[in-house]
């Protein structure tokens, strides 16, 4: 059974394009995974943070401060916020920049003294969010501050 060139470039051809499909679902399967990993790690901490504060509920809608129930103050205000401590350390790296290893080992040195603890998932969580909101930006493996990296790009 003799095959000629024409019949295996096509084979060839065929063969490339479901080697670009399974490409391109591994791809997207691969983006999967990374959100639901972050959905986990952020269901993880808040049910984390749920029970250490002996809270059943977090409000649903917006509730100021004078109506929050006692233990339960809004946590973007709370001094330990995980967040705020992340975007304050990319915000005092100014110009030059931070990497998240920098910014873990930074982060590990707080929690001893306070024992707080975060999977290190997390971290990477924080600055994509915090990227998503236009606070920080990512170039080169380095974490900026916007206005620090505008300044920089002048």
């Amino acid at each position: 059974m003799a095959i000629s060139i024409h019949q295996l470039q096509e084979e060839l051809a065929s063969c490339r394009k479901g080697l670009d499909k399974a490409r391109q679902r591994r791809k997207e399967a691969v983006l999967d995974e990374q959100v639901m990993e972050r959905k986990h790690d952020a269901l993880n901490t808040l049910l984390s943070v749920m029970k250490g504060n002996g809270a059943t509920l977090l409000p649903s809608t917006s509730v100021s401060d004078d109506q929050q129930p006692s233990g339960q103050k809004v946590a973007e205000e709370s001094p330990n916020n995980k967040t705020q401590q992340i975007f304050q350390l990319v915000a005092s790296s100014g110009e030059s920049g931070v990497t998240a290893v920098d910014i873990w080992k930074q982060l590990q040195k707080q929690f001893e003294t306070s024992g707080t603890k975060m999977h290190r998932n997390y971290l990477y969580a924080v600055l994509d969010r915090l990227g998503e909101q236009g606070k920080i930006s990512e170039r080169r493996g380095k974490y900026y501050r916007k206005e620090a990296e505008e300044k920089a790009s002048e």
